[in-house]
């Protein structure tokens, strides 16, 4: 799963998913985004997502 996180401004924050957003996915994502411990702002582009599950719908409630 391509994943591109890039900061547009202090504690702002943009993430874009591509592919399938599943169980077997959210665990790496997780761990890319633990440097994140208070982001001000996470925005979530789900755009390209073509499969999610309930563990990808609750990705951006588990960063924090």
């Amino acid at each position: 799963m391509p994943v591109t996180l890039e900061e547009s401004a202090a504690g702002q924050w943009n993430l874009s998913l591509s592919g399938p957003l599943t169980i077997y996915e959210v665990a790496g994502i997780q761990e890319m985004l633990k440097p994140l411990t208070a982001p001000e702002s996470l925005t979530v582009d789900l755009q390209e997502v073509d499969e999610i599950d309930t563990a990808g719908l609750q990705l951006p409630t588990c960063t924090t």
